[in-house]
């Protein structure tokens, strides 16, 4: 997949899939979250856990997954 960088200011926040985070500089702080329900845990799977970030920083962040980019190409 392609990668995204983004430069957060201070005090901008950003949540991303965590499967989809490559990388992100020391002076970003984050957290962990589980989105939805457990319904959605068993059921659905996907976006379950996100990173909420917040700047100032860089972040790097990929635009799939490798395991379904590998899916996709075979």
């Amino acid at each position: 997949g392609d990668f995204i960088d983004r430069q957060l200011a201070s005090g901008e926040t950003l949540t991303v899939s965590t499967g989809n985070l490559a990388a992100f500089s020391g002076s970003v702080d984050y957290a962990i979250q589980r989105v939805g329900g457990v319904r959605r845990t068993l059921f659905g799977g996907e976006g379950v856990v996100m990173t909420r970030l917040t700047g100032p920083g860089r972040v790097l962040m990929q635009s799939l997954k490798r395991k379904r980019e590998k899916s996709i190409m075979t």
